[in-house]
């Protein structure tokens, strides 16, 4: 319980109230997508990856020393 030293009684309650309001509006808004994210968008293929063992890539990034390199971050724990 959150003591408001010099509030009254009924202050205390109008900000408890408030506050809870608050984190509740806030986390429906985290929830919430906007609306571009709802949208169905159509999906390109870049780059294809024959290696099978890559099977598990979690990042990408273009080389910035050699040109048509890409680095990629493999999470499989097989090798």
């Amino acid at each position: 319980m959150t003591l408001i030293v010099g509030a009254t009684p009924r202050r205390a309650a109008a900000s408890r109230v408030i506050a809870i309001l608050t984190v509740a509006i806030m986390t429906a808004l985290s929830f919430a997508a906007p609306a571009s994210a709802q949208q169905e968008l159509p999906w390109t293929e870049v780059c294809r990856f024959d290696d099978r063992r890559l099977t598990e890539i979690s990042g990408m990034a273009a080389s910035l020393m050699h040109e048509n390199v890409v680095w990629v971050h493999n999470d499989s724990s097989e090798d």
